[in-house]
């Protein structure tokens, strides 16, 4: 039983490794919400730091409170993945 344990735990640990590291600039995108200075300011940033191409970069305009509706998701979301390349 420990020995299954400790073959599973190795092979947590190197999948996640090989996940973690498949994750670059190519791959990720980054969303700014333009109504939010805090946003700007740290969406920019790290963009520019992991440089990230200005087409991953994503720009929209969210309404000023702590949830989006299912509707108002749903409809982000669509635009959003029409606008990305498919590898994001």
């Amino acid at each position: 039983m420990h020995r299954a344990k400790r073959i599973y735990l190795w092979l947590v640990v190197l999948l996640s490794h090989s996940a973690a590291a498949a994750i670059d600039a190519t791959n990720t995108a980054v969303l700014i919400n333009d109504d939010d200075s805090k946003s700007r300011v740290i969406g920019e940033y790290y963009a520019a730091v992991h440089d990230i191409p200005a087409a991953h970069v994503l720009r929209v305009k969210l309404p000023n409170r702590a949830a989006l509706t299912q509707a108002e998701f749903e409809q982000l979301s669509s635009k959003l993945h029409a606008s990305l390349p498919a590898a994001v």
